[in-house]
Order: C-alpha cells, then sequence, then structure tokens
C-alpha cells in the first residue's frame, strides 16, 4: 500500500475517530428483520476532544473562505467541505463546545502550499462523505427498519459507482474503513425509525439533532456528487507518493 494509500486511511480514521465518538457496535449484515441491533448514544466527549473539534470548525471556516476567494474546488469537493464544517458545528453543539477564535483567511491564492493542502483535505472529506453517503442506501437483506430511511436512494447509481471505485483504488483503506462507517450509518438512521420494530437506542433529543445534520449532510452531498461526471476525485499531485494504486 503507497504512501498516499496510508495518508488515506488515516484520514478517515481520524474522521471516524471524532465524529461521534464512534459508535462501538458492531454492523450487522443482512440479519433476520426480527434481530434489530442494539446502539448507544456515545459518551460525553472529553474536553480535549471539544478542544479539537472547535479548532476543526474553525479551520474547516477558514478553508471555505479561502475556496470562496480562490475557487480552487470542484463542486463536489466543496460540498464535502461544507458538509463536514457542518457535521462538526452539529457536534460541538450536541457535546456543548464552542468553536475556536475565527483567525483572518489571508493567504494569497497564489500560495501553492496553501492550495494543495486545502484540496487534499477536500478530497479527503469527499471520499468519506461519499462512503457515508452509500452506507445510507438499503441494502439487500437489509431489515425493514432501514428502507426509505434517507433519500439517497435517488443517487444510489453515483453512489455505487464511486464506492466500488475507491474500493478498486484504495482497496485496504476502504474496507478498513468501511465496518465502522457502516456501523455509524446505521446509528444515525436509527434516529429516524417510526417502525413497529426499531433497533434499541437511547432516547436523547441532542444526540437525535446531531444525527439529523449527520444524515443531511450526507443526503446533501450524495445529490452533489451524482451531478459529477468524475465520481471519485483525485488528491492534488503528490511528488511524494508512488504512482502504483
Amino acid at each position: 500500500m503507497n504512501r498516499l494509500t496510508h495518508r488515506l486511511a488515516a484520514a478517515i480514521a481520524l474522521t471516524l475517530g471524532v465524529a461521534a465518538c464512534a459508535p462501538t457496535t458492531p454492523v450487522v449484515e443482512d440479519v433476520p428483520v426480527e434481530a434489530l441491533p442494539t446502539f448507544e448514544v456515545p459518551a460525553p466527549a472529553t474536553a480535549q476532544q471539544r478542544e479539537l473539534a472547535g479548532r476543526q470548525v474553525e479551520e474547516l471556516d477558514r478553508m471555505l473562505a479561502l475556496d470562496t476567494r480562490c475557487n480552487w474546488l470542484d463542486p463536489a469537493a466543496r460540498a464535502a467541505l461544507a458538509a463536514t464544517a457542518e457535521e462538526r458545528r452539529a457536534w460541538l453543539a450536541w457535546q456543548n463546545g464552542e468553536p475556536a477564535a475565527p483567525q483572518p483567511a489571508d493567504a494569497s491564492c497564489s500560495n501553492k502550499e496553501v492550495r494543495t493542502a486545502v484540496e487534499y483535505g477536500s478530497w479527503q472529506m469527499r471520499v468519506t462523505w461519499a462512503l457515508r453517503a452509500h452506507a445510507l442506501l438499503d441494502r439487500s437483506g437489509a431489515t425493514s427498519w432501514q428502507s426509505g430511511l434517507s433519500s439517497v436512494e435517488a443517487q444510489r447509481a453515483a453512489l455505487q459507482e464511486a464506492s466500488d471505485g475507491l474500493e478498486a483504488r484504495y482497496a485496504a483503506s476502504i474496507q478498513q474503513a468501511r465496518p465502522g462507517i457502516e456501523s455509524e450509518a446505521q446509528q444515525m438512521l436509527a434516529t429516524r425509525c417510526q417502525a413497529t420494530a426499531c433497533p434499541t437506542l437511547p432516547h436523547d433529543p441532542a444526540f437525535a439533532a446531531y444525527a439529523d445534520v449527520w444524515l443531511k449532510q450526507a443526503e446533501a452531498y450524495a445529490v452533489v456528487l451524482a451531478g459529477m461526471e468524475d465520481k471519485l476525485g483525485a488528491p492534488p499531485a503528490d511528488e511524494d507518493a508512488d504512482t502504483a494504486p
């Protein structure tokens, strides 16, 4: 696995690690209808986690401001960056945290180092949101509670193309990340369940509000992705990375 693939694996792991304190319930694959999963609301974040998320929100807002001024990102990368900013902001609200103090987004549009950092980070987010939205699709053999809970079914073809392409290009990283993403997606969907039989999930309005933002951002990203000719995207040129997939 080349250096770029290692970086992608680390980026996805970081996103999952700070998103919702990572649900620990294993993903349920093709279970009988009566075998419903049980989820726990993640434990409250530590002060260190809230501080990290606060810095992330400030940095994401600064990246968005830079792209607004410099027009560096394609629509999918921009949508992924915006989705991450909104998800992080909602996570902070759930955890009673605050964004860090704003910093000026005053880098020059000709600054190649800053542009590369913004493009690379946005590509990582693009991969994560493609996998998250794909995980919301109704799956063959899925239990009835999951059916119809997300609008991403309308973008199934685009999401499947992205998922298949990413796995073909970065197999080890994607396979490692997918179970955690699918488990997280199921937990978020469980907050929407109104079927007769639903997964066990403690009633927590604050977590449900965060989950609603998570789901809506994944759905919004799916709409943008469906309009893109290139469903995978690519990181900026990395002279240190191997060229083999």
